[in-house]
């Protein structure tokens, strides 16, 4: 199987978040990185993506998702800079991210920002779900834990696996940790 994929812009004049509009489909948070490849750090699927990218944003601004250190995730790492729930903090830590609103928020929307979003549409034919497991077991393989959807139970194929073959944008390649 073949998808296409497209970049979808989270804001500004173009971001198609506040369209109305429903797409059945998958999508990948990406990162642009040092190297100039990108690291997908999250593969969803939905019967409405923009919908469900929505919901996404405000869980971050909501303090209810974890946000990273932008710079760390050049380099395919995923320092945290919140968590939500995080005890282990000291004071000054808690008194920079949590208690202070303008930081928060200012370090949210960079992290926000910091990302690529891709996505496909896909018709009613496809089973989002296999298509999503597939992808993240491909991307758990090349990507490690730069990933962050859930690991799956066992180092095995999904059950339902099939082969996919993404087309990403022009200027767009993703990164391979698993040969170094």
């Amino acid at each position: 199987m073949q998808i296409e994929l497209k970049c979808l812009e989270l804001f500004g004049k173009y971001s198609k978040l506040a369209s109305g509009e429903v797409v059945r489909g998958i999508y990948l948070w990406t990162v642009p990185l040092s190297s100039g490849e990108y690291g997908v750090n999250y593969v969803g699927q939905s019967e409405n993506i923009f919908e469900r990218l929505r919901t996404e944003v405000a869980n971050v601004l909501t303090l209810r998702w974890t946000v990273y250190n932008v710079e760390s995730m050049k380099g395919v790492k995923r320092d945290f800079i919140f968590r939500p729930g995080w005890p282990n903090k000291s004071p000054e830590y808690i008194a920079k991210y949590y208690l202070d609103p303008e930081s928060t928020l200012a370090n949210h929307l960079k992290f926000l920002r910091s990302y690529h979003i891709l996505f496909s549409q896909l018709d009613a034919s496809v089973n989002l779900r296999q298509v999503e497991r597939a992808l993240t077991h491909d991307f758990r393989k090349s990507q490690g834990d730069f990933l962050d959807n859930e690991r799956p139970s066992g180092k095995n194929l999904p059950d339902d696996y099939i082969q996919i073959a993404l087309i990403p944008p022009a200027g767009i390649k993703f990164i391979d940790l698993s040969s170094g």
